[in-house]
């Protein structure tokens, strides 16, 4: 994607987000779901019911989802029930650049859920048995290409990953 379609999506979803909720309440949004405050949430959406139009929209670090940046089951299964969409959590965490921000016990819950989850994504959020199960399936997803090119051993932040790409 060239730079300028980012830049237009990214004004497209900021006057989207302007006509659905001000900053300062998109920001309470962030921080009730960094924090795993349901009922701030809960409240959040009923005040802008076009506020779940951020679901899917990159609005954490890394351009992370919601459904991404949840911290408990109860809080996925509260944004799923809003619409969050699981495949759009498969396409970001895919080429690997900012999964190891998920918690893994979500990765697997969102995973069980019906995510599929790249071996860059798998080495990123260290889910070990994961990663070996793609690996074991198709020795050659070592050496696919993720992110920038990069092979999921670059995403490894834990040791017992990078054994498992060895």
């Amino acid at each position: 994607m060239k730079s300028s379609s980012k830049l237009g999506m990214a004004f497209a979803f900021k006057t989207t987000f302007s006509r659905s909720m001000d900053s300062s309440s998109m920001e309470d949004w962030k921080l009730a779901l960094e924090r795993d405050d349901r009922e701030s949430i809960r409240a959040l959406f009923k005040a802008y019911p076009r506020g779940v139009e951020l679901i899917d929209e990159g609005i954490f670090p890394w351009g992370m989802l919601a459904l991404a940046a949840a911290k408990s089951v109860e809080m996925a299964e509260f944004l799923l029930e809003q619409g969050a969409s699981i495949e759009a959590v498969s396409r970001w965490w895919a080429p690997g650049f900012g999964a190891s921000q998920v918690q893994p016990e979500m990765a697997r819950y969102l995973i069980k859920r019906g995510a599929t989850i790249s071996p860059h994504a798998a080495a990123g959020i260290g889910l070990v048995e994961e990663l070996a199960a793609l690996l074991d399936g198709d020795a050659e997803l070592v050496g696919a290409a993720g992110g920038d090119g990069c092979h999921p051993l670059h995403f490894a932040l834990q040791l017992d990953v990078t054994q498992g790409c060895a």
